[in-house]
């Protein structure tokens, strides 16, 4: 607004009348431009600084499992977890999953070709609590303009995994009993690595790779049971790829 004109004297009514209309007017070219249509090529897109708010929220998710590194079986699984954030890089989830394994094609020919039965070790179930640490949140802007939202987080974990033992392995004379299947549960320790990609503010994609580790008794899949035997132990690492929503 105009006060003194040049000549240090206060502004007249009309040069103050006169400067708002020309304001005005430069204003209303300003909004004829933008409604003419000339920017109609150029998007703005705001990009937010974190899409999923995980602090004091619950998670819920359903996944599917297979492990990778069984010689003999495929092993599919579905699991059940629940877990809870602290902050947004700090969590804990519990999750419990179950499953049945079918024998490869290989396995059979030796059977059915060679008479080589081989001793399995079938994975029945799973169940363990992990931490979680998210270290990592990024955004991926995909060609069509799209943003895609994610994290990555690491696993560490204790739980139990639940063995069957069929003893279809052991050879039977006549006058003995096939030792009766059996599910023996060992002490389990588990790492991994996941991501989630974000769906909207209330879904996630996930995926991950963990290995779990336990120490199977060699007694327990013995065709012949020996309760005098002393333990022995063996060493076995459950490879996984988990695919969940």
């Amino acid at each position: 607004m105009c006060l003194y004109d040049l000549h240090k004297q206060p502004c007249s009514i009309k040069k103050k009348l006169i400067l708002f209309l020309g304001v005005l007017a430069f204003s209303s070219s300003a909004i004829a431009v933008e409604q003419s249509g000339n920017f109609k090529e150029f998007e703005v897109r705001v990009i937010r600084p974190r899409y999923f708010q995980k602090r004091g929220s619950f998670e819920l998710g359903v996944k599917g499992m297979t492990i990778t590194n069984q010689t003999f079986i495929y092993t599919f699984l579905g699991s059940l977890s629940l877990g809870y954030h602290f902050s947004e890089s700090l969590g804990v989830e519990f999750f419990g999953a179950s499953g049945n394994s079918i024998l490869k094609r290989d396995t059979e020919i030796l059977a059915e070709e060679f008479d080589i039965n081989t001793q399995i070790l079938r994975t029945q179930s799973l169940y363990a609590a992990n931490m979680l640490w998210t270290p990592m949140y990024g955004k991926y802007q995909l060609s069509s303009g799209r943003v895609v939202y994610f994290d990555t987080a690491l696993s560490v974990g204790l739980g139990v995994t639940g063995i069957g033992y069929v003893f279809d392995h052991c050879s039977v004379a006549r006058d003995e009993q096939r030792r009766a299947a059996h599910t023996s549960q060992y002490a389990t320790f588990s790492i991994g690595l996941g991501q989630r990609y974000y769906m909207n503010e209330f879904s996630a994609l996930r995926w991950d790779l963990r290995s779990y580790i336990f120490n199977s008794d060699v007694r327990d899949g013995s065709c012949v049971e020996d309760p005098t035997a002393s333990a022995e132990y063996s060493q076995q690492n459950n490879l996984t790829i988990e695919l969940g929503y």
